[in-house]
């Protein structure tokens, strides 16, 4: 006797929320929510994600409420940002990704630079040949 079961998993959504724009030099804080695709849209909690910002992996953790991942990254430049986030899965829940989360440099403000020059009062100014 043979005995076949079919298993059905939740389909599930990886969604990334980022700031409208950030700095250079400054930490900034995104987050990551894992839901399923059921018509309450239920928070999975304490699953593994594979998150990285410009192909670097990033730690995300908890919020105090379990209901979304947080992720903290700080820009050296002004380059585009790309953030991914992936659940692989498992034995309950299909996999699910984001890679669409992309801070555009028009986004990633400069640092302000504030240049003092000091002129000595003997200095005199040269007429431009």
């Amino acid at each position: 006797m043979k005995l076949e079961l079919n298993i059905h998993k939740y389909d599930t959504t990886t969604k990334i929320t980022v700031p409208e724009s950030v700095d250079v030099s400054e930490r900034f804080e995104f987050t990551i929510s894992l839901t399923n695709n059921t018509d309450n849209d239920n928070v999975i909690p304490n699953k593994p994600l594979d998150v990285s910002v410009n192909n670097e992996s990033v730690t995300v953790v908890h919020d105090e409420s379990h209901q979304v991942y947080v992720g903290y990254y700080t820009p050296k430049d002004n380059t585009p940002i790309v953030i991914t986030a992936k659940f692989n899965g498992d034995t309950v829940y299909n996999p699910s990704n984001d890679t669409n989360s992309e801070l555009d440099s028009s986004k990633i403000n400069l640092i302000p630079t504030l240049v003092d020059i000091t002129v000595p009062e003997s200095a005199t100014a040269l007429k431009p040949i």
